[in-house]
């Protein structure tokens, strides 16, 4: 995965009005861009960028600190709640995406999101290849983030489709992934009844909970026709965690890739 430097990437419009005093940055999706030809075996790819960020000061680490052991004490079964310095209320995430079709036909696509925060990483193939295991069944891919049910499927020859995936889709699939890699929450649970006012699977985690962003956003493209997505990150940071000065050191977190753990075959 590419580590992208804070760099300003120019975007006519946003979904989202922002201070002057906090303008919002872009950072483009790799090159190449995400293409198929519609002949691929298995017709998904994917890419991605991770964010980077400063590494915390002496007295934001004890703020960290002193957050965290606030929350201990006022968590009924007293656990450690450490508290992320790359956390979703200084980080704001939205995904602008442009798919278009490039063939003579029209073909079905979709475009989905994975990716990590600073304790986990989340990858769909990993998900399914595990689900799959011991079974001939096509592979079942549960992304952390997508459009399902509003995005179309089908996109006529010559179409092309611009879609958002906004801040609040990208908090929910924040406190989703925490709660699987951190709190062990069902994962399948979590994920399929994430589009319901109250999703089911989040009672493992703690109140008041302070929710990492992510720290690195992987988007894959399926298609079975000629396609292309083109897509850009814009980031809103509200406390200057980005790493932007060279002599400051960066962060380093090493997530750890979520494993599903799936009930024993009988």
């Amino acid at each position: 995965m590419r580590d992208f430097p804070l760099v300003l990437v120019a975007l006519a419009t946003t979904s989202l009005a922002c201070s002057a005093l906090n303008p919002p940055l872009y950072f483009n999706g790799p090159t190449p861009r995400l293409e198929l030809q519609g002949t691929e075996k298995v017709p998904r790819i994917t890419n991605g960028v991770s964010l980077r960020f400063r590494a915390p000061n002496a007295d934001e680490k004890k703020a960290l600190s002193d957050e965290a052991t606030a929350l201990k004490a006022a968590d009924p079964m007293h656990r450690t709640i450490d508290v992320p310095w790359v956390s979703r209320d200084k980080i704001h995430l939205e995904l602008l995406f442009t798919v278009t079709n490039l063939d003579t036909m029209p073909g079905t696509f979709d475009v989905t999101v994975d990716g990590a925060n600073q304790y986990t990483k989340y990858d769909e193939n990993v998900v399914a290849a595990a689900l799959g295991q011991g079974n001939d069944n096509a592979p079942v891919y549960l992304p952390l983030l997508s459009l399902h049910p509003l995005l179309p499927t089908t996109l006529p020859a010559g179409g092309v489709y611009q879609g958002v995936l906004r801040e609040d889709d990208f908090d929910k699939a924040e406190l989703y992934l925490d709660a699987m890699g951190r709190w062990m929450a069902p994962f399948a649970t979590v994920l399929l009844d994430g589009s319901s006012a109250t999703p089911q699977g989040l009672e493992t985690v703690p109140a008041d909970l302070v929710v990492p962003a992510l720290v690195e956003v992987d988007v894959t493209l399926t298609a079975d026709h000629h396609m292309t997505c083109e897509w850009v990150l814009r980031v809103r940071d509200d406390d200057d965690r980005l790493w932007h000065v060279t002599g400051d050191p960066l962060f380093q977190p090493k997530p750890t890739l979520f494993e599903p753990m799936l009930p024993p075959k009988t």
